[in-house]
């Protein structure tokens, strides 16, 4: 259960078709609010800079 402090946090694409399922509005309608969005960066997970090549991205190796 969540406490009236506590906190969700969701990873979503934001391009079609994922951009149609309003995660902030459905969030709203569930009694939950957002609090702040943030940019994704493959730099921010460098374990997971390797497999970016599977998704088109172009990385440095080490």
């Amino acid at each position: 259960m969540l406490t009236g402090l506590g906190e969700i946090h969701v990873t979503h694409k934001t391009t079609f078709p994922f951009s149609e399922w309003k995660i902030v509005e459905l969030a709203y309608m569930a009694g939950l609010y957002l609090v702040h969005e943030e940019q994704f960066s493959i730099w921010d997970y460098p374990e997971n800079q390797e497999k970016s090549y599977e998704y088109g991205l172009q990385v440095n190796s080490r």
